[in-house]
């Protein structure tokens, strides 16, 4: 790999983590190495050079064997910002929200399932891009996780819940979904535990949705589809 290629890919590491706002290892892993330990070495010398930053996390989600470690979590600092900006990126400074960690970063890990697995995946958009559209255009309605198209043109929206929502609640979601052309003609993707998939399903079979999927999540195994009409 020449000059040219190394500051490409550094480049294009740095965006994809100022998209998603932050990554475990593994997930650089997957989208730019063959090894953890190449990985792990080019992260810890992105940091040697003032462009990330870390912290140490356990995530339940993801780190679910019994007595894992807490990982790295890396994130753009403000000199890794501003070479972004130098190298003709249009990035922002942002807020990393420890709260929703253990959700944004098993998020990440699904939309790369998506980029490595999904035949014809293109065009995503994530939460943080999303949420900067609408501020932009003056838009309220609620922000899916990630967005993207297929080679054909479909165009799909993916939500990941972690945490328990009401009926009332998901129909509300299910209602912006329809009633705003950005997401309407988006197939819906529901990313749920495995025990409250049946009631997801059961919900999106009573809905207005034209093409809905209810799926889990398995760091180890991947998607699986429980019900989608």
């Amino acid at each position: 790999m020449n000059k040219i290629q190394q500051v490409k890919r550094m480049n294009e590491i740095l965006y994809f983590i100022w998209r998603v706002k932050a990554v475990l290892i593994r997930h650089v892993e997957k989208m730019y190495f063959n090894t953890n330990i190449h990985a792990r070495r080019y992260l810890l010398a992105l940091e040697k050079k003032g462009y990330l930053g870390h912290m140490q996390r356990l995530m339940p989600e993801i780190n679910s064997h019994p007595g894992a470690h807490p990982e790295k979590v890396y994130f753009l600092t403000y000199s890794g910002i501003q070479y972004l900006k130098k190298s003709g990126f249009e990035v922002v400074r942002y807020i990393i929200h420890q709260q929703a960690m253990q959700h944004d970063l098993m998020v990440t890990d699904i939309l790369v399932y998506f980029i490595k697995n999904f035949d014809g995946f293109k065009n995503y958009k994530t939460d943080y891009e999303l949420r900067r559209e609408n501020y932009k255009a003056k838009k309220k309605f609620k922000t899916p996780d990630f967005t993207f198209e297929d080679k054909d043109g479909r165009k799909y929206l993916v939500e990941y819940q972690l945490t328990r929502k009401t009926k009332a609640i998901i129909k509300d979601y299910l209602s912006d979904y329809l009633a705003f052309d950005e997401l309407k003609k988006h197939e819906v993707i529901y990313i749920v535990p495995r025990a409250r998939a049946p009631w997801y399903s059961e919900i999106f079979d009573n809905s207005d949705l034209r093409h809905w999927h209810v799926m889990t999540y398995d760091p180890a195994k991947g998607l699986d589809t429980v019900a989608e009409g």
